[in-house]
């Protein structure tokens, strides 16, 4: 069992916030980090803790997207694509560190390195307590996000001009 996989994909969602350049953008960015957060645990069954809970494949990834980002991606969409490579990258790791919390822990250099285990802690995969601490840790972190794009303020205003057009449906609807 690994560590849940709602909690990797929640982490690397949150991490991939912070990278966007404005709120929509961070948003697609998030995804893009979750994605990264999940993809780690589709070796299950395989090999798993080492076809892809190493440092090789993210980075491999990572360098093929930005040698292709640099031929192929117009000048004015770089930013972007180099963003959604980071936020990728991050989410995979951030999986790798966490899973590195877990009795299993990961072994970061395989296969050059077959035996090398990192394991920082010795959590049970599925325990609750762990799960639950890294959920609330990247809530703090998603909430300092909230604050820190005034996305409060955002939604609140969002939420007036919803009540202004419910008002005015409501009275056009009366009229006729």
């Amino acid at each position: 069992m690994v560590l849940y996989r709602i909690t990797h994909v929640y982490i690397g969602f949150v991490i991939g916030l912070f990278i966007g350049i404005n709120d929509i953008d961070s948003l697609l960015n998030g995804l893009i980090g979750a994605i990264g957060g999940f993809i780690p645990d589709i070796d299950v069954g395989f090999k798993h803790r080492k076809t892809l809970h190493n440092i090789f494949v993210p980075f491999t990834i990572a360098l093929s997207l930005l040698i292709t980002n640099t031929y192929l991606i117009p000048m004015q969409w770089r930013i972007h694509s180099y963003n959604y490579l980071i936020s990728f990258t991050l989410g995979w790791v951030l999986h790798l560190v966490t899973d590195s919390l877990t009795i299993k822990g990961v072994y970061p250099l395989y296969p050059l390195i077959r035996n090398f285990r990192l394991r920082f802690a010795k959590f049970r995969s599925n325990s609750l307590l762990i799960n639950t601490i890294m959920i609330l840790l990247a809530s703090i972190i998603l909430g300092y996000w909230f604050y820190e794009r005034n996305i409060y303020t955002k939604i609140d205003e969002y939420l007036k001009i919803v009540n202004v057009f419910k008002t005015l449906k409501t009275t056009l609807s009366m009229k006729n």
